[in-house]
This record gives C-alpha cells, structure tokens and sequence, in this order.
C-alpha cells in the first residue's frame, strides 16, 4: 500500500508538473506570439514609411525633370506652339510620358504624343490648370487618355517669363508607372499596396489579386469589421499621420499600415495577409501544445524552431524596411543603427565620418536620363560594397549621398582612398564617353579628443558642415575636412541668426555712408554708398564679413536689404530738405547695394520705387549697385531689372568690377550708368609693368560707352593723382574718408575741401 501510494504521490507529482510544463508553454507561446506580432507591427509601419519615401523622391524627380524643362521654355514665345512642341518632344526620349503639352495664358492647349502627332484639345479640369498658373506643382488623379487607351496622371508645372507665370507645362504619366513602384515593395508579391485620398477613395488602385472586385474605397471592403477603426482612420489620413491595423477581409486576416505622401493629400496603404507572415510561427505554434505535454526535450526543439521562424519572418521585413531598393545597400535608418552599434563596441578603431555626393548629378538625370543616373548609383554602391573594410560600413542616405562610417589613420591614406573612389566615376561609360565628367564631392568629420561626447548624428551634421566648403573647391578632387574653425563659424552663425530678427525689429542695424569724391570737378562730395553696420548692445561691432554671407544663404539678406535702402532713404530725404541741397547737377548721390535674392524679388524695383517716391527724393538720386557676380545666375533677368529700374528713375551701377571673371563684353550688354571699378585692380599695382595700363584701357572703354567711372577701395594719395590723370571720374576709399554715421556725413560734406596734389613720376610715365 505503501509502495502504491508513493508511485501515486510520484505520477500526481509528474501529472502536475506535467501541467505546470504545459501551462507555462501555454503561456509562452502565446508571448512569442504576441511578440512577433509587435515586431510584425513595427517592421510593416517601418515598411510602408520606406514606400512614401520612395514614391515621395519618385514624384519630386518628375516634377525636376519637368522644372528642368519649363526653365528651358522661359525665353520661348509661348504662341508659337510647334516651336515649344518641338523643343519639349526629346523629353519621350528619357521618359514614360505618353503626351507633353503647354496651357497658354489665353487658355489653349497644345500638345503631342509620343509618336509626335500634335493636337489642340482640352485634357485636364480648370481647377488643376488654375493651381499651376497660381505657381503649384500639380499631380492629378488618374485620367482616362482617349488617345493612349490608358489611366494617366498628369503633372504640370508653371512656366514663369519676368518673374510671371506665363504658361503651364504638363506631362502625361501612365498611372501604372506609380503603380509598379507602389507595388515594389509587396511583401513576397502577395500583400497590396493602394495610393489613397483623405476619404480613403482608391487613387491608384492595387494589381494584387488580394484586391476584392468592384469596391473604390478601403472601407468599403468588410465594413462591418473595420467600422470600429473608420474615425480614427480617417483623422490621420486628414492630417498625414502613419497608422496600423488589423482586420478580417473575406475571413482572411490582414496587417494594414498607411503613411502620408507630400502631395494631394494622399497617403500609401499597405497591406499583407497574416498567414503569410506567420504561417509558420501559426503551425509549430499549435504543433508545439502537443509536443510539450509528450516530453520536454521536444518542447524545448519548438520553442526554438519558434524562435527561429520568427527571426525569418523579421528579417523578411527588414530588408524592406532597411534595405534602399535602389542600390540593394544599407539605407540610412539601417546604417544609423549598424553605425551606432559599431561605435560602441572597444576594437580600438578610429572612424571618420563621410558625407559624400556626386557634383552636378541632377544633370546626369536631365541629360542622359533617370534609368543613366540610377546605374551610375549602383555602379558606385558596387564599388564601395567591394571596397570598404568588414569593420566599416556605408549606406545610401538618398538621392545621390552616401554616408560611410570609415578607419582613419592618417590623412595620406584618406587622400588616397578618396581619390580612388573619385577615380571610379571615370569608369562609368555611359557618362564619360559623351564627355561629361563626374566629379565626387566629399565632406568628412574626424575625431577630436574634446568631441568624446558628440552623438552620430552630431558627427554626420559636421561631415555635412564640411561638405558644403567642398562645394566650394574648383580642384579635380572635392574633399574638405571639418574644422574648429568650421565649429566656431557654425556657433557664431547659429547664435547670429538666433538674434538676427530681434536685431532688425531693435534697430541694431545701423546705415553708414561713405564719401565719394569728384577727382574732375573740383574734388566736391558727388555721391555717398550706404553699408550697413551690425552694433550688438552684447559683441559691439560685427564686421560685415560675418554675417552678410549668411545672411545672404539664409535669405534674411532681403529683410536687411530693404531696411537698409528705407532707412538710408528716409535720412537722404531729410538731408535733402533740411540741408537745402540743390536738386540739379551736380547734386549727391545715394548709392545702395542690390544682393541677388532682392535681385530675384518679383516686387523689387516696384517696392524700392515705392519707398523713393515716400520720401520725396527725386528721379536720378538714388543709384542701384549690382555686382557683376549677378551676370552668372540670368544675365536676361538683370538686363530687364536695369531697364525697369531706369524707367522708374534710377540710376544704375555695376559693382565689384574686376573682383570676378570680369570680361568688357558685359559693358555692351548692360546698360548701366556707372562702372565700379573694384579694389582688386590696384592690389600691387606698381609691381606690374602694365597694371596702370589696364585701368587706363578700362576707363577708355567705359568714357567712350558713356558711363561715369568710380574707383574704390583706394587708400594711397598718389593712385588719387594717377586715376585723376587717366580721366577716372571719382574715388571712394579710405584715403578720403571711411564709412561714417549720417550725423558725422553731413558735417564731413559741409566741411570738405580737397585740393590735388602735384603728379608723382609714375603717373607722368603712365601719361606717356
């Protein structure tokens, strides 16, 4: 009996433990299962981001290619259909388009197909053509195309003549060209991917065979099981938020992700079956139950085979969230994360950071075309994957950057490596041989002591930070390397544009003028130019150097600029009046600088003629200084400025003459009242035996095209006697007077009086 009742306290004991096993596998499949659903989760969200990314840079690269185009178009007559049909046909030459065509002002259309046949038919609703000429970029839903027996999208873009929009440029794109890269990232080829409107209306519509038959709406599929999730739905796709979702459709269980496009307010929707995601973490799920109640050692197999099938299904979905579907390398968000990873483990290494991309690749896209430009990319992905180090790694960041994680050892061997890669371009035949060079563009940040505690991405920020003074190396090989002084520029600017508003509204700019003498006349005060001076109550003066630059690249040059010519007119108009200057030649002159963003302010001329007329001062006193750098962005552009600039009565300047590329050629282009010539002209000027010769010859040319002649910068008494020689009209520059508050100008002027001293020897040799 004994005997029996401990076999009996030993089976209860096994049957008990037995359940507790069976419970507890219970229990812990269900955690797997639960698990993987949560990564699941995160990897479709992950998936469907990575597909507005890329359907996002899909339809910016239209709207380029098209931007491209309609720039070309803005020196043709728009009534002159078949010229602007003929000039716009090569673009079927690179692209899927099945007819490109052009709105005029006056409403007609024109256009051709892609066999060249041209038509005059109306193709598109009033309200997308509206938005165009108002200046939007236009997507339009899909459109049926009599003429191409096909759904199309049609994308148009304004063309703009003198700043005005003159005409609509449009392309017509088959729908299922959005589709097929919709459609790119189906998981396995059996989930569904829709682009979709606000109200969740199909706008591009799946090919899947998941897609159910005769419905135009997500909601419309099973509504009775996604009725609960409809309000939420529909408040994120009004204001382009990501969400998820799961829900049965025709008794089959689907995960559901969405995420915003940039345009029409549409969104992405992607969907995938969960049975082909889990189908086996599903099976060995139910199969492991069984096996643990047989015997824990089989248990402890399926746990595992649990384990490992779910480790598939996620790496499945990785590679689509972490994988750039162009090049099939890293794409940023994977690199960031395998970067960080790498930083933290103690191998010893040292690692720079490279910013990389390709100088000028955008015309690669416009010339050779888009299918050129993205094997020109993999051919460099190729390269880096055969070149970088296992303890290394790049990824493509998109477009046409890549960003490396690499070894440094000295700056010898970086050189070296650079030049290789940048050696590689020359390889890609496609571009090469029709003679278009490929240069690569690097900025790279190494590690200093005193950055231990930078993050990766305040590395990558400084390998951008010297990317952008790579720009500015003319040499074969463009690399830069991040600097302190880089460091001290980027804090001071940052601190500068922090303040840079306030600055402005507490009248901490302030307008200095500087003399400019008559060296004909009698040595009188002709002219003043207004400069602007930055007073900080905290740093005194900032010299301009500091923040005019930056100014000008973050477009507050615009702001000052207008402050500055208000400002320097509302004193010149007091001075005017208090001071009873005679309005009658010869009468002083107010010089203001023009930057090349005021330059390309539709309103310029007319608001600067607005704040003239304010004052009161009259036509011919104020003069408009541009630099001839102007002439390298839209020399048509600045010769229609100066012409509307002299029939509101100013008079008009080119500055800086000589500091640049100068060419006479410009003279005869531009009608302009006066030639600055810039300060560069007299650096060592006696070291050259024909230095004088060439400002002589300068002035000639510019007597004889009727313009006045201003030297500046000049602060040597015996070049005022040489200039006064050869017939310079006047002279700015500190030999005079340097620039000085409005108070102190009028003093200076009421009191000056200039009297030419005798002619050195050089000056009687340059008359000879």
């Amino acid at each position: 009996m004994n005997i029996i009742r401990e076999a009996g306290k030993v089976y209860f004991i096994a049957a008990l433990v037995s359940l507790g096993f069976l419970v507890l596998g219970v229990l812990f499949i269900f955690y797997t299962w639960n698990l993987n659903k949560r990564d699941t989760a995160d990897s479709i969200i992950q998936a469907v981001v990575q597909l507005s990314t890329a359907l996002d840079m899909r339809i910016r690269g239209e709207f380029a290619v098209l931007d491209v185009a309609a720039d070309s178009l803005a020196g043709e007559d728009m009534a002159d259909h078949d010229a602007v049909l003929s000039r716009l046909f090569p673009l079927f030459r690179h692209n899927t388009y099945t007819g490109i065509g052009l709105v005029s002002g006056n409403g007609e259309v024109a256009w051709v197909d892609k066999n060249g046949l041209r038509h005059y038919t109306a193709l598109l609703a009033g309200s997308a053509v509206n938005r165009a000429f108002k200046g939007e970029h236009v997507l339009t839903n899909p459109i049926w195309s009599e003429n191409s027996s096909l759904m199309v999208n049609y994308y148009l873009v304004p063309v703009y003549q003198n700043g005005s929009v003159v005409a609509v440029f449009f392309a017509a794109d088959p729908e299922d060209e959005l589709r097929k890269d919709a459609e790119h990232f189906l998981y396995a080829g059996k989930g569904l991917a829709h682009i979709i409107d606000r109200d969740g209306n199909y706008v591009v519509r799946s090919n899947s065979p998941l897609r159910p038959e005769g419905v135009n709406n997500i909601f419309e599929v099973n509504p009775g099981a996604i009725r609960y999730y409809k309000a939420l739905i529909l408040d994120d796709l009004s204001n382009g938020r990501t969400g998820y979702l799961e829900w049965n459709v025709y008794r089959q269980d689907r995960i559901a992700a969405y995420a915003p496009l940039s345009v029409n307010n549409w969104s992405v929707f992607y969907a995938v079956p969960v049975e082909q995601i889990n189908a086996g973490p599903g099976i060995v799920t139910k199969g492991a139950v069984i096996i643990i109640a047989a015997a824990m050692a089989i248990f402890v197999i399926f746990v595992f085979m649990i384990r490992k099938i779910n480790n598939k299904s996620r790496k499945v979905l990785e590679i689509l969230a972490f994988e750039d579907s162009l090049t099939g390398v890293r794409n940023f968000q994977k690199l960031m994360i395998d970067a960080k990873k790498l930083l933290s483990e103690p191998n010893g290494n040292v690692y720079s950071v490279w910013y990389s991309d390709i100088n000028g690749f955008r015309y690669v896209n416009d010339l050779f075309g888009r299918d050129v430009g993205d094997r020109l990319l993999r051919h460099w992905a190729n390269y880096l994957e055969k070149n970088i180090d296992s303890d290394e790694m790049f990824g493509r960041m998109g477009a046409d950057v890549f960003v490396s994680l690499r070894k440094y050892a000295s700056r010898e061997e970086m050189d070296e490596r650079f030049q290789k890669e940048a050696r590689m371009f020359e390889t890609f035949r496609e571009v090469t041989s029709d003679k278009f060079r490929v240069k690569l563009r690097t900025g790279v940040y190494l590690p200093c002591p005193e950055d231990g505690r930078l993050s990766l991405e305040d590395k990558l920020d400084r390998a951008k930070e010297a990317h952008k003074h790579a720009k500015k190396i003319s040499d074969r090989f463009q690399i830069a390397l991040y600097s302190a002084e880089m460091r001290d520029r980027r804090l001071k600017d940052t601190e500068m544009e922090s303040k840079m508003n306030s600055a402005l509204a507490g009248n901490e700019f302030k307008v200095y003028l500087q003399p400019k003498i008559d060296i004909q006349n009698g040595g009188h005060v002709m002219g003043m130019e207004a400069l602007v001076r930055w007073i900080s109550p905290e740093k005194g003066l900032i010299p301009p150097a500091e923040f005019i630059p930056l100014f000008e690249n973050n477009g507050f040059i615009v702001n000052l600029d207008r402050y500055v010519f208000e400002t320097a007119c509302k004193e010149y108009g007091q001075y005017l009046l208090e001071d009873s200057i005679t309005l009658s030649p010869p009468f002083m002159v107010l010089s203001v600088n023009v930057s090349k963003l005021s330059l390309s302010q539709p309103d310029f001329i007319d608001e600067y003629t607005i704040i003239k007329k304010r004052y009161g001062i009259p036509d011919g006193c104020v003069e408009l200084e541009f630099t001839e750098t102007l002439l390298l962005n839209n020399e048509l552009h600045l010769q229609q400025v100066l012409e509307k600039a002299h029939e509101n009565g100013f008079l008009c300047s080119l500055d800086d003459f000589g500091a640049g590329y100068s060419s006479l050629n410009v003279l005869k282009t531009l009608k302009v009242d006066v030639l600055k010539l810039d300060r560069m002209f007299f650096h060592n000027i006696d070291n050259y035996e024909y230095g004088w010769e060439l400002v002589k010859c300068v002035i000639s040319t510019a007597k004889v095209m009727g313009m006045k002649t201003v030297a500046e910068g000049i602060d040597v008494e015996d070049y005022v006697n040489c200039l006064r020689q050869i017939d310079c009209d006047a002279v700015q520059g500190y030999v005079f007077a340097r620039p000085m508050p409005m108070a102190e100008f009028r003093q200076f002027a009421k009191d000056w009086h200039w009297t030419p001293s005798a002619v050195s020897g050089a000056c009687n040799k340059i008359l000879r």
